[in-house]
């Protein structure tokens, strides 16, 4: 911990001086915060309790926690949502470029746990569940597949989410 601690302390060297009125918000370990603190001289610290933002120190305040919206959420992660008639489309916000494009969503919202929750259409032939499963891997593709939950009312489908998102384990029953 001696060591950690020293070379905390000697990246930290590298840093800027604080303005005045910073608010330290960190969470870590009391040696790790002890050093910030030392180091640069943080008045106000801030912690996250029961749904608010506490500063405490010179500055105290308490800040209720902000709720993200899903447009606001795709638009930090760096894309725009447009939902017309039957059809969602994701651009890209810098390049203005469209990502993504599909008429078989019927539903998409954000989970109060900052999960995407898609519900897509029941797939009718083996062509719409085809092309349900390679938007599936687009949508994974583009925010990594532990951000984003898919719901398909398919069985096949659904089994196909559950190989994906579970470990395949290859080790066979002895007898």
């Amino acid at each position: 911990m001696e060591e950690y601690a020293e070379k905390l302390h000697e990246s930290l060297a590298l840093g800027e001086p604080l303005e005045e009125h910073t608010v330290l918000f960190y969470s870590g370990t009391i040696p790790q915060l002890a050093i910030l603190v030392s180091r640069f001289d943080y008045k106000s610290l801030m912690s996250y309790e029961s749904g608010k933002f506490l500063c405490k120190g010179e500055i105290n305040l308490a800040i209720d926690e902000y709720r993200l919206g899903l447009l606001q959420f795709l638009k930090l992660l760096g894309f725009r949502l447009i939902r017309e008639d039957n059809t969602t489309t994701l651009n890209d916000l810098k390049k203005g470029d469209r990502v993504f494009r599909t008429h078989q969503i019927l539903n998409i919202e954000l989970s109060t746990f900052g999960k995407i929750m898609i519900d897509w259409r029941k797939p009718d032939t083996s062509g719409q569940r085809k092309r349900t499963v390679s938007e599936i891997i687009r949508l994974n593709e583009l925010f990594g597949r532990h951000l984003i939950e898919h719901t398909v009312e398919d069985q096949i489908v659904q089994d196909w989410l559950k190989n994906v998102n579970l470990k395949f384990h290859t080790e066979s029953e002895e007898e």
